[in-house]
C-alpha cells in the first residue's frame, strides 16, 4: 500500500513512499492459572497468586492485563487485597466451607491490543466440601486416641449432596 499526497502539485513530482501498514485481527494469546488451586483450612484467609501470560504480535498491549474476579454467591469480605480492574496477581480468597458441595472462585482476566481485540482467560480455585465422617462406625462412642499406634476405622457419610459411594477420593 502506498501514499500519495495531493497539494497542488503535480503526481508526477511527488516522491512515492511505501508504508508498511499492519491489519491485526488476532486477539492476544493469554493464559492464567492460580495457586494454589484449592483452598484451605476452612474459614481461613489463604493467599493467591495468580500467573498471567500475554503473547500478541504484532501490535504490543499497553498497560497490563486487567482482573475480573467473579466471586459468585461470596461476600465482599471472603476477597481481600485486590484491586479491581488492576494488574492484581496476588490477593487472598476466604476458604468457606460446607457439606453442599465444593465452592468455586473463579477467576477471569482480560487483555486488549493496541488495535482493540480482546482475549479473555479463566482459573478456578476449588474449596472443597466438608465430608461427614462415622469414627468406629457401629460404636456408640466415638473415642479418639491421639498417642495410639494402629489403624482407625472411619466411615464416610452419605449425605443428600454428596454419595459416598461415588466418592474416588480425589476432589
Amino acid at each position: 500500500m502506498s501514499l500519495v499526497l495531493l497539494d497542488n502539485v503535480r503526481v508526477t513530482d511527488l516522491p512515492t513512499q511505501p508504508i508498511p501498514v499492519v491489519v491485526d485481527h488476532t486477539p492476544p494469546r493469554l493464559s492464567v492459572s492460580a495457586m494454589p488451586h484449592m483452598l484451605g483450612p476452612c474459614g481461613a484467609m489463604v493467599p493467591v497468586h495468580v500467573d498471567v501470560q500475554v503473547q500478541d504480535e504484532p501490535t504490543p498491549i499497553p498497560g497490563s492485563p486487567s482482573l475480573l474476579l467473579n466471586p459468585t454467591g461470596r461476600r465482599s469480605s471472603d476477597i481481600a487485597g485486590r484491586q479491581h480492574r488492576e494488574d492484581d496477581r496476588d490477593f487472598e480468597l476466604r476458604a468457606t466451607c460446607d457439606t453442599a458441595g465444593a465452592r468455586t472462585y473463579t477467576i477471569t482476566y482480560g487483555a486488549a491490543d493496541a488495535t482493540g481485540n480482546v482475549a479473555w482467560a479463566e482459573t478456578t480455585v476449588t474449596i472443597p466440601r466438608k465430608v461427614m465422617i462415622d469414627i468406629k462406625p457401629g460404636s456408640a462412642d466415638n473415642p479418639v486416641k491421639l498417642g495410639s499406634p494402629g489403624v482407625l476405622p472411619v466411615a464416610i457419610l452419605t449425605t443428600p449432596e454428596f454419595d459416598a459411594t461415588a466418592w474416588t477420593g480425589h476432589g
